[in-house]
């Protein structure tokens, strides 16, 4: 549809498969940067962490932790999907080597 420049069949594909995978605009996403040596851990520790406050706010939502593709294992993405997510962020204790991207235009 995009090659064939029909924008509104385009969009509207792109929507259906954005809500199928739980992205936005369909739901909220923040995306953690975490970057150390340490990096795996911190991530793994991050994602227990975001997955407690996600149980205990009641919210549907979900983390998971993935290496960046780049950054020789001491970058790694905390991801977090879901709805009303931001609640998430009150209160968390984040360290200093994480960065945190509110609905990111990337993922890489």
């Amino acid at each position: 549809s995009a090659a064939k420049h029909e924008t509104e069949a385009y969009l509207r594909s792109e929507r259906e498969i954005r809500t199928m995978l739980g992205y936005p605009p369909a739901t909220e996403m923040i995306r953690f940067i975490v970057r150390s040596p340490g990096a795996e851990r911190n991530a793994r520790e991050l994602k227990d962490s975001l997955t407690k406050k996600i149980a205990s706010l009641g919210l549907q939502a979900t983390a998971f932790s993935a290496p960046t593709f780049y950054g020789a294992g001491h970058e790694w993405h905390v991801i977090l999907k879901g709805l009303d997510i931001r609640k998430t962020l009150i209160d968390l204790d984040v360290p200093e080597n994480v960065s945190i991207d509110v609905d990111p235009t990337d993922l890489l």
